[in-house]
């Protein structure tokens, strides 16, 4: 699907709220979360790091790492769970604890895009065309779990 750009909120001074927006993370999850252990290697952005944590095995983490596209990290995620890896058990339950940990060391080891976060006022909300509902809004409709993450962040709830 092409994405329509006036559907989509994360554009301009706001790219740098989207998971497909580039900065390195390092993933060392000292954060607690026991479903996911700490492996402290270097992610070019947090898309990379959520979709790597979809499964446990090691194999598919080290080929998602690696590519060198965020959306292509999406991309080869959907391809191979389900047809070589498996989807980490509770995936639907954890999904929102994976998001925290890779939003949580986005911001906190790319201080100067918490600052810009912070100067972000108001209500913020994944908008988008490619009709995600749960993680942002489609023509208005949605969970917006993302934007509820980051207003978080941005209010000091999570880091």
């Amino acid at each position: 699907m092409a994405i329509d750009w006036d559907l989509v909120e994360f554009k301009g001074n706001k790219r740098f709220l989207s998971n497909m927006y580039r900065c390195d993370i390092v993933f060392d999850n000292n954060f607690g979360f026991s479903h996911f252990e700490p492996d402290f290697k270097l992610y070019k952005s947090s898309e990379h790091l959520y979709q790597a944590l979809k499964s446990q095995n090691l194999e598919y983490q080290e080929i998602i790492r690696n590519l060198n596209n965020p959306k292509d990290t999406k991309k080869m995620a959907n391809k191979l769970i389900g047809s070589k890896y498996k989807l980490r058990k509770n995936w639907d339950v954890l999904k929102i604890d994976a998001m925290k940990i890779v939003l949580n060391l986005k911001f906190s080891q790319n201080p100067h895009l918490f600052e810009k976060l912070q100067q972000i006022c108001g209500h913020i909300e994944e908008k988008n065309n490619w009709e995600d509902r749960f993680w942002g809004t489609y023509k208005g409709v949605g969970l917006n779990k993302l934007g509820i993450l980051l207003m978080q962040i941005r209010d000091n709830k999570l880091l």
